[in-house]
């Protein structure tokens, strides 16, 4: 029924073995519904519009709130009561607004499926004395992006500014890691992990970018950015890895500023080398090591990328060094393929013999 519109169109069944004809009666036209509504008014005279051209005849749209996260935390509210009133049972997000937000304790996540996030890039969350910033325990499904943690520690003893301890399917994404006076700790401290992604995220001032410490599998690395140790000390590794049981992802990072850029190996500055991290992945790094100053006589090497995992690619990676007790790249594990990668050296002659490529 109705006028013919250009596109409409019918199908039917036309059957052969009996020369039937399956029968239409006053069926719409397919794909195409034609509905009218009124979005505005406008008014002329005399070939004109008259002002105002058009009144909105639209009805407004009602978003119910800021955001559609499930609690806001805005600078100086509390950001651990937001995580705590999520059910532990189903999680929430959480959006931090923009500013700086200060903790005097580490915020704890132990529940599962919770979403923290940073509305922008101007979300900073800074711990007021020392110690972790977040700690994730025990727990699965945490989604964490867009926030930069930073303390102001300067303390001896090593820990994470985020520390993700027994847990699993965690994601941290576009994030930053910052020690304000310089610090021995770790951006990210794993331990008991599996299944993480860290990704598109900046470490600065850190004398350790990622570590992975005992029973760690899947864990990828992708895409981030390590400009490690500062005037008053010396950054140490880009990502370490020890004690694994699985697999580790390496691919795509920037690190600056470390005496070893990456390592995957339990014993790293010993003669036992070797990891249970079989199968993994360590390509297209570009590795700037600082130089490692070994005194005359010590037998430590420093290496852009050192691996005791047995059939890992090391693939496409660039490392460049200066200075004496440093090599390229070691490849201890069985079945390793070292692939593309590109060692660039720079020192003098009276630099001991121990710069080596491969």
């Amino acid at each position: 029924t109705g006028p013919i519109r250009i596109g409409d169109r019918w199908t039917f069944i036309a059957r052969y073995a009996d020369n039937s004809v399956e029968e239409l009666n006053a069926a719409p036209p397919e794909d195409y519904q034609h509905h009218y509504c009124r979005l505005a008014l406008v008014e002329a005279s005399g070939g004109d519009w008259v002002a105002p051209a058009a009144s909105d005849c639209r009805d407004p749209i009602e978003f119910g709130g800021e955001c559609c996260c499930t609690v806001i935390v805005h600078p100086g509210e509390d950001i651990q009561a937001a995580i705590n009133s999520l059910p532990d049972d189903v999680g929430g997000c959480i959006c931090l607004k923009a500013g700086l937000h200060t903790v005097s304790s580490a915020l704890q996540i132990t529940t599962p499926n919770v979403v923290l996030h940073g509305e922008s890039a101007g979300v900073t969350v800074r711990r007021s004395d020392d110690g972790p910033v977040l700690e994730v325990t025990g727990t699965t499904g945490i989604q964490i992006s867009t926030i930069r943690f930073e303390h102001p520690s300067a303390q001896a003893n090593a820990f994470g500014i985020v520390e993700i301890i027994s847990s699993a399917d965690i994601s941290i994404v576009g994030c930053g890691f910052f020690a304000a006076r310089g610090t021995s700790s770790a951006g990210i401290l794993l331990a008991d992990a599996s299944d993480v992604t860290i990704s598109q995220s900046r470490f600065e001032a850190l004398v350790f970018g990622i570590m992975a410490l005992e029973r760690c599998d899947h864990i990828r690395i992708e895409d981030n950015s390590m400009t490690l140790g500062a005037q008053s000390f010396v950054g140490q590794l880009g990502v370490t890895a020890v004690g694994l049981t699985g697999p580790v992802r390496v691919t795509g990072n920037r690190i600056t500023g470390a005496v070893t850029g990456i390592s995957v190996n339990d014993d790293p500055s010993g003669v036992l080398r070797g990891s249970l991290g079989e199968g993994s992945q360590i390509s297209h790094n570009e590795i700037d090591l600082m130089q490692a100053g070994a005194a005359p006589g010590d037998p430590v090497v420093f290496y852009g990328i050192d691996s005791g995992a047995g059939d890992t690619l090391i693939d496409g990676n660039r490392v460049s060094f200066a200075g004496s007790a440093t090599a390229g790249i070691r490849a201890s594990g069985i079945a390793a393929k070292v692939t593309h990668n590109t060692i660039e050296a720079n020192f003098v002659a009276d630099d001991d013999a121990r710069n080596l490529g491969i």
